[in-house]
């Protein structure tokens, strides 16, 4: 049986734009030394798997993939609400 300690999927797009994006996130429950810890992230037409499991060894490492993207992505965020305020500001909407 397929026991999970955490999983979470969320659909990243608006209702309004819709389309396929979601990002997935599972962990299992730790077996022995072997722990599976999966990240999905899909676009309307790619999908891209992350590995952040641990089997024997390696679990600090995991931990450390995780927050050096939480924070590129918190930088990238910051960047992008940044350019869309010139953006706007320019007329875009």
């Amino acid at each position: 049986m397929d026991e999970r300690a955490f999983y979470r999927r969320q659909f990243l797009n608006s209702e309004e734009h819709g389309g396929g994006a979601f990002v997935e996130a599972s962990i299992s429950e730790v077996r022995e030394r072997h722990l599976d810890a999966t990240f999905t992230i899909a676009d309307c037409s790619r999908v891209i798997d992350l590995d952040f499991g641990c089997y024997n060894t390696g679990a600090e490492n995991a931990l450390l993939k995780v927050r050096r993207l939480l924070s590129v992505l918190k930088g990238f965020e910051r960047a992008l609400q940044e350019q869309l305020e010139i953006y706007r500001a320019n007329g875009g909407t």
